[in-house]
């Protein structure tokens, strides 16, 4: 069963109400049923808007794009997450496929880059 959440995205500076709208979609694709999924969806939503949108500004529709692309690689690949006991997301989805492996991650991120993020 896949949950969707949508949120749609704060005006950019200049933007009128009549402009076109950006939009951040979550699914989750959660093999278990569980009802708190779509809970989980709009976590996911709440924690980007958090950590990520709230902490900058946008010029652009595109520059916001390429921001979020670069924010959830880091999320992804670079920041350990408490939940997953220190490690981070790819770490565990690798671990999830130990006969082929997942290993063709490259880490784009130096230190500096990933504590702007933090």
């Amino acid at each position: 069963m896949v949950h969707v959440d949508t949120k749609r995205l704060p005006l950019l500076k200049g933007q009128k109400t009549t402009d076109k709208r950006d939009y951040l979609f979550v699914a989750i694709d959660d093999f278990s049923r569980e009802l708190q999924t779509n809970c989980k969806a709009e976590r996911v939503i709440r924690t980007i808007m958090e950590m990520w949108h709230e902490k900058q500004s946008f010029d652009s529709p595109e520059y916001r794009q390429k921001e979020l692309c670069r924010f959830m690689n880091f999320y992804n690949t670079v920041k350990p997450h408490d939940s997953l006991g220190g490690d981070t997301t790819f770490e565990v989805l690798q671990a999830s496929f130990p006969i082929c492996g997942v290993n063709n991650a490259v880490d784009f991120y130096s230190f500096d880059v990933a504590k702007q993020f933090q």
